[in-house]
């Protein structure tokens, strides 16, 4: 049995089950849905990707500044692998700014 998502309704605050039409069954009232959240997954690794060209870096020169070989970058940049936040403190310094940075998501994750 799937698990049925409550909300309450902003205007008459009546709490209840999600209908399917979208509407409060009291007022009526469109409830809106909230934004996706992006994966924080790719929103490391698109902000690896950007911090790479930002620089005007090839993969190989962020590798070598990481001290890992080139594979191991291109791996993260296509999602094959994720890294892990050793890692991601890694690419933070080769990047000269703080590992939390890598985690913001950019306006491009917001809107998707």
């Amino acid at each position: 049995m799937s698990e049925r998502e409550t909300v309450r309704c902003g205007t008459c605050h009546l709490n209840q089950f999600m209908p399917r039409n979208r509407h409060c069954r009291r007022c009526h009232s469109f409830f809106e849905l909230p934004a996706p959240v992006p994966d924080i997954t790719d929103v490391v690794r698109s902000n690896i990707i950007a911090g790479r060209k930002k620089r005007g870096w090839i993969q190989q020169e962020l590798a070598q500044s990481m001290s890992v070989c080139k594979s191991y970058i291109s791996k993260v940049e296509k999602g094959k692998v994720n890294p892990s936040l050793l890692s991601v403190e890694r690419f933070a310094h080769a990047f000269g700014i703080p590992a939390y940075v890598l985690l913001i998501p950019t306006n491009k994750e917001n809107t998707q």
